[in-house]
């Protein structure tokens, strides 16, 4: 459960978890699921993209011009 103790994890959750919610309240029946399952995928496509941007910046591979000559 490593989730658990991860910063960005719990700073993403709650802003999509209240969209979420509002689209149950807010939508018809119909679509309500529908754009909430939405939100659910979105929240785990930024997760890993930001997850990914922060482990690459901790390796170095990003902003290292120096192999460049400049």
């Amino acid at each position: 459960m490593s989730h658990l103790k991860n910063k960005l994890y719990w700073m993403l959750m709650p802003p999509f978890l209240i969209a979420a919610m509002s689209l149950i309240y807010f939508l018809p029946v119909e679509s309500a699921a529908f754009y909430s399952i939405g939100i659910v995928f979105l929240f785990w496509v930024v997760y890993y993209r930001l997850r990914k941007n922060q482990t690459k910046k901790a390796n170095g591979k990003e902003g290292d011009h120096d192999s460049y000559g400049s």
